[in-house]
């Protein structure tokens, strides 16, 4: 269940940035358009929106995480599965972290980016 809702958080994620809300001013000069291109009222009010959630789906998640992460302990009754887990995975997870701020770093350093890019209204930098 934990790949599941991780992988309808990347779904919902992937269609926020490439499929954004429509404004509501977009529905008020269109609205035969901006019906078409969403989801149906019906999935919107059934049990059916349980697999296109991703807020539902990280709830699950972390509430598995706590459950799966702490059982050990409640199996052995040893402390030290809670400290050495809690490194290795800070150090599993904190490593793609630092690659990804390196790398963006050094693209900033360089100035890969144009500077009239970084900044503008018309870029995706500007909803950050």
């Amino acid at each position: 269940m934990r790949g599941i809702g991780a992988f309808v958080v990347y779904l919902t994620h992937f269609h926020d940035h490439f499929f954004p809300l429509i404004s509501k001013s977009k529905h008020d000069e269109n609205p035969e358009w901006a019906k078409s291109h969403s989801l149906p009222q019906w999935t919107k009010s059934t049990p059916v929106s349980i697999f296109y959630h991703g807020y539902f789906w990280v709830v699950v998640f972390f509430i598995l995480s706590g459950f799966v992460l702490t059982l050990r302990f409640f199996k052995i009754r040893k402390h030290t599965c809670i400290t050495g887990g809690t490194f290795r995975r800070y150090l599993r997870l904190m490593i793609p972290v630092w690659v990804t701020l390196s790398l963006y770093y050094f693209v900033l350093k360089m100035e890969f980016l144009n500077k009239g890019d970084v900044g503008s209204a018309d870029n995706d930098f500007s909803r950050i």
